[in-house]
């Protein structure tokens, strides 16, 4: 059996980590009709985060097998990506 990887996984944990870190620090004063606005103006102005999210929902009806094929290397892989994220997302939350 060949196996399948989780480049389409890691593409959309990633993707996700980095909008929950901007939404955090969008939210942090409560959330607004014009956080909505900036985020849609990011998305259309900044290339690395269009680029980010764009990649993760390209391949993403791919994730599935993928999931279903994972290894314990992809797996140690997959929760390695989020540990790397944790600082990013506690920073957001202690930023004032």
């Amino acid at each position: 059996m060949n196996q399948v990887g989780i480049k389409e996984t890691k593409e959309m944990l990633e993707a996700v980590n980095v909008l929950v870190v901007y939404l955090i620090e969008k939210f942090k004063d409560g959330v607004q009709a014009s956080d909505f606005i900036e985020m849609y103006s990011k998305l259309m102005v900044d290339p690395e985060f269009k680029s980010k999210l764009m990649l993760a929902y390209e391949n993403a009806n791919q994730i599935p097998a993928e999931i279903k094929d994972v290894d314990l290397a992809e797996a140690v892989a997959l929760i390695s990506l989020q540990v790397n994220f944790l600082p990013k997302v506690i920073e957001a939350i202690k930023k004032e």
